[in-house]
């Protein structure tokens, strides 16, 4: 249990700042059987993610057998929202998992493929990306404040003495944004989902910002992808009208095979049908 042990760092200063490259930062704590952890973050100036590694030098005269637990906390409104999703979520078995703030006692433990795991607001993300898909846990747990947690748990494993083994992560603290989230190419653009709209809405969205980049303005980019749609529709919707204006001409004469064939439901169908196949409407 690493929770409230004292990590030392090197860094001079209470404080390191990123702008033209990149930063680490290391932190390392011994046990007093000689059993050495050190944590390492890199901060890049150019996104949101840091890199993170965690390494487990085994100096003792034992060999240790354990799993190692990387946890993500926050605090979540321990309500529904009205759109997107709210709680802990994971890309497990190439399957999206997202997890009711009120189902997490139900489901507080998930294991198979995990290619990441998270904490999700409607607009942002805080998850952990594994460098190495493998078979791990998540585990999720509630604390006071409304702070949720999110935990991944790595395979059991065996560090001999004197020797060391290592993990490797990314961590994503950021905004769920398509444009930032699918270079990445580790599966957090699936965090954002439009419900039954999701194959019009993910395009139209790129479309949007694309034309935003060229033109920084999204009251003008939203009138110009309107614009687009309309022209894409242009044919569909100029058949339709021209299929109701012929309906409307064709009105006098469905009300006479009604009138005509109201007791005989068969012959008023067929007789529609052969007026549509006269007319050619569709």
């Amino acid at each position: 249990d690493l929770n409230n042990v004292i990590y030392e760092s090197k860094v001079a200063g209470k404080s390191i700042d990123v702008y033209s490259h990149p930063e680490t930062i290391a932190f390392s704590w011994e046990s007093p059987e000689g059993i050495v952890f050190i944590k390492e973050y890199i901060f890049s100036p150019t996104n949101y993610i840091v890199s993170m590694a965690v390494r487990v030098k085994n100096g003792s005269d034992n060999d240790i057998q354990d799993q190692l637990k990387i946890t993500l906390a926050n605090q979540l409104e321990q309500k529904d929202a009205y759109y997107g999703f709210v709680g802990p979520s994971a890309l497990i078995d190439n399957k999206m998992k997202e997890v009711k703030l009120g189902d997490i006692k139900k489901e507080p433990f998930t294991e198979g493929q995990i290619k990441w795991v998270g904490l999700e607001t409607i607009y942002f993300i805080n998850s952990i990306v594994p460098k190495e898909v493998k078979h791990a846990g998540m585990i999720l747990d509630e604390g006071n404040d409304r702070v949720v947690y999110n935990s991944y748990l790595e395979p059991a494993v065996k560090v001999e003495r004197g020797t060391q083994t290592a993990y490797e992560y990314d961590i994503y603290f950021g905004p769920k944004s398509l444009k930032l989230l699918s270079p990445l190419n580790n599966g957090l653009d699936r965090s954002i989902n439009f419900g039954m709209f999701d194959f019009i809405a993910k395009p139209s969205l790129w479309l949007m910002n694309f034309i935003h980049d060229y033109i920084p303005n999204y009251g003008i980019a939203i009138i110009i992808l309107t614009i687009i749609v309309k022209i894409i529709l242009w044919p569909l919707g100029n058949k339709s009208y021209k299929s109701m204006n012929d309906m409307k001409k064709l009105a006098p004469l469905m009300k006479e095979i009604r009138d005509k064939y109201k007791d005989d439901k068969k012959k008023m169908n067929q007789e529609t049908m052969a007026l549509y196949k006269t007319y050619k409407i569709n």
